[in-house]
């Protein structure tokens, strides 16, 4: 039979392609394997298209691995016997095959390995996955965007009565608004970025993501002159659909072009060459309202102690702990100034969740009922009670009954990491901009980045330089700039704005930009349950049940020779990708017969994720890449990460990991296998680089985020924060937020800005 005409592979290299895959993949007991599934077609649409880059990197592998094959067995690698054939493959995987470059093998073999999985089970619109057959084998029921609560409950596998939906089975639903109201506001002008600035503005909001969208109407609402500048479009609700390889922000995101093209470097220590930061939950969004529509809609307070992290060490005499070179300091803001803006916010945004945990003083209850539980989280919280924990459902800002306008949710696993289809999760771009723009207030602009912000004589911020969606630059002057884009770009940006009073970039004058980052690793226990069918599938994460109880302040960390804490998680929503990609038992392999039939045991897999407190130290920094540029068409600088799981982390991090194995082993768990720690430098929860302190000598902004050399730039992000509990950070970053903007209003009235 000949072989087929490739347009990447010679006919020899695509034979050696293939063979490679079934031995990846392999078929067995009349279970296809990646031949049958269509691995390498969707390898060549990939290698013509998406991955082009890839191509020569594997027509080089492919010819070098054969090489070796006739090296030691005289033949041919796809003529090899499949014990030789895995031989080779495990050398490769070990970097020990002769005429490869080390570490160019395992990179080699990681790419090889991931384009299985791809090929296998990500949707068929990529080439692979022939006929449903990857989900068919793993009897996951694929693309749906419903579940009932006993489906979430049941204790016997859902397969949706042997349906399997793909996009393609979906591709004539048109994911009407339920309310038949239009995705995008009647008031915004997608056209607007193009015209040139009209006079200067009383506000610029640089970036209109998740906090400069939650505070927009209250700056318009105040009668300011706001322009909003973004540099992503405004997604209409056709935007968001179920892909996990391509949509989902542990996959390719492809919502987030600009941030895609804009990596940053990464190192672990001074001296050491960078490569590209690598991604724990995954990237960010570029478009109005940001990436909240993304995420998995934990909105969770900050406990009281937790703005006195350096004081409580002191209090604690907990100063041998402390790592030398650690920079902690406590907040310059308390619990008691953000708990009217932590209820507010719960109230505004509309968050299912209880009221009796965690255990801190609130004003007002939460506004809606936790969302249903799944089977796993009751395994879970049955085992903790009874070791007396106290576990709980997340906070989540997602609709357990209707609320604010929105319908209760309808449970789709495929909503958290792609936007949502039923309107059930808060959004800022639906919920916030539609009020700013209907006061007449904000001129929103989208499709335009900033590239430079401008300050005056005196040092003043006065204005910021863009480029427009035709590629034009503009100056648009203001009063007041906020920046409000993500950790890294906020960092960038002010670098970047350097002038004669700031030679080293806005807020640097006492080198405190980059300064102070902190980024979590998501560490976690996994352990089978041969006795429980799981169906995690059936709910997604803003489901989960957490435990509070390792990060609470009676939680004394230095008794165990560390300092933090952490959430422990018990999580839904395995959707295909996902499962391949989960860490298997030490004894298995990431490929192979042995991985498949690991694979197949998804159903009795359960998970504990560690959402870890930690440090900033004095040698985990950013500054901008000396040698690497962007791929905007401005070739602007890339950051430069230097960041690494420090030692105090991984004394928590095992510990942590210890008490998931008491945990799983009381939920009825066998042999626990652990993750890795480092899980990628990139997390979604980078924060730090911007500290917020009194004192202009340690900190780059003051206590209501105003840059401590440039009066009239103020940064909102979690950039600022000056310490990481292991809690979600998005509703304090808010809270702190929407505090600062009441401030910056007043003043702005006064003309004291």
């Amino acid at each position: 039979m000949s072989t087929p005409a490739s347009p990447v592979f010679t006919p020899h290299q695509r034979n050696t392609a293939a063979a490679v895959f079934a031995r990846l993949f392999p078929a067995d007991d009349g279970r296809p394997g990646a031949t049958e599934i269509g691995v390498i077609d969707y390898l060549e649409q990939q290698l013509i298209g998406y991955e082009r880059d890839s191509a020569q990197t594997y027509r080089t592998g492919l010819d070098r691995l054969d090489w070796c094959a006739r090296q030691q067995y005289q033949q041919p690698f796809a003529h090899c016997l499949p014990a030789q054939q895995d031989a080779l493959l495990t050398a490769l995987e070990k970097g020990t095959l002769a005429n490869f470059a080390f570490p160019e093998q395992t990179a080699f073999m990681s790419l090889l390995v991931r384009h299985m999985r791809e090929g296998l089970f990500s949707d068929p619109i990529y080439g692979g996955n022939r006929d449903k057959l990857g989900w068919k084998t793993l009897e996951h029921p694929g693309v749906w965007l419903e579940n009932s609560a006993e489906e979430m409950l049941a204790r016997e596998p859902i397969t949706k009565g042997g349906v399997i939906q793909s996009l393609q089975d979906l591709s004539d639903m048109d994911f009407p608004r339920p309310d038949g109201a239009p995705a995008i506001p009647a008031g915004f002008d997608p056209d607007r970025g193009l015209v040139p600035p009209q006079g200067s503005a009383d506000v610029i909001l640089i970036g209109m993501g998740a906090m400069n969208s939650v505070i927009a109407p209250l700056l318009a609402e105040a009668g300011l002159n706001v322009v909003g500048l973004e540099a992503g479009p405004y997604r209409s609700r056709q935007d968001f659909f179920p892909d996990e390889l391509g949509q989902c922000f542990s996959g390719r995101a492809r919502m987030g072009p600009k941030f895609n093209r804009e990596v940053p470097r990464w190192r672990r220590n001074e001296g050491e060459p960078t490569q590209p930061m690598t991604f724990s939950l995954g990237r960010m969004v570029n478009g109005v309202g940001g990436s909240v529509y993304h995420y998995g809609a934990w909105l969770r307070r900050f406990h009281p102690h937790h703005f006195r992290a350096r004081s409580r060490v002191r209090e604690n005499g907990w100063e041998h702990v402390l790592p030398t070179n650690s920079t902690l300091a406590d907040w310059p803001i308390s619990y008691a100034d953000l708990e009217p803006y932590y209820s507010r916010l719960e109230w505004e945004i509309g968050i299912s969740g209880v009221n009796h945990q965690p255990p801190v003083p609130r004003s007002r209850d939460l506004p809606m009922p936790p969302l249903l539980p799944f089977r796993m989280g009751e395994v879970f919280q049955e085992a903790t009670t009874g070791m007396g924990l106290n576990p709980y459902p997340v906070p989540a800002g997602v609709n357990s009954v209707p609320y604010g306008g929105r319908p209760a949710t309808t449970y789709s696993s495929w909503i958290c990491g792609f936007g949502t289809f039923d309107d059930s999760m808060w959004h800022p771009a639906a919920a916030c901009i539609p009020k700013a723009l209907d006061t007449g207030n904000l001129d929103l602009k989208t499709h335009c980045r900033v590239i430079r912000i401008l300050t005056d004589d005196a040092g003043h911020a006065r204005g910021v330089e863009y480029a427009d969606p035709a590629g034009n630059i503009h100056v648009q002057e203001g009063r007041c700039i906020i920046l409000g884009t993500y950790t890294w770009e906020n960092i960038r940006l002010l670098l970047l704005s350097r002038d004669d009073r700031h030679p080293g970039g806005l807020g640097h004058n006492q080198g405190q930009v980059g300064r102070n980052i902190m980024s979590k690793m998501f560490a976690h226990v996994l352990a089978k349950f041969p006795d429980h069918v799981f169906n995690r599938h059936c709910a997604f994460a803003s489901q989960s049940l957490i435990l509070d109880d390792f990060l609470r302040e009676d939680f004394h960390a230095a008794e165990h020779g560390f300092l933090g804490g952490g959430t422990i998680s018990a999580e839904p929503q395995y959707l295909p990708l996902a499962i391949s990609r989960e860490v298997p038992p030490p004894h298995v392999g990431r490929w192979g017969a042995a991985y498949k039939q690991h694979l197949l045991e998804w159903q009795h897999l359960g998970v504990l994720r560690i959402q870890p407190d930690t440090l900033s130290y004095t040698n985990n920094f950013v500054d901008l890449d000396p040698h690497y540029r962007d791929r905007s068409g401005l070739g602007l600088p890339l950051l430069r990460v230097t960041y690494d799981l420090r030692d105090n982390e991984h004394r928590m991090s095992a510990w942590m990991e210890d008490k998931c194995e008491e945990i799983l082993l009381a939920m009825g768990g066998q042999a626990p296998w652990r993750g890795p720690r480092f899980t990628g430098v990139g997390s979604c929860h980078d924060l730090g680089g911007i500290r917020m302190g009194e004192d202009a000598a340690s900190s780059a902004v003051d206590p209501n985020l105003e840059v401590h050399d440039t009066p009239g730039l103020f940064v909102f992000s979690g950039a600022t924060f000056p310490s990481v509990p292991g809690i979600n950070p998005t509703l304090t970053m808010m809270a702190m937020c929407v505090r600062a903007t009441e401030d910056i209003i007043l003043r702005l009235q006064r003309n004291q800005i």
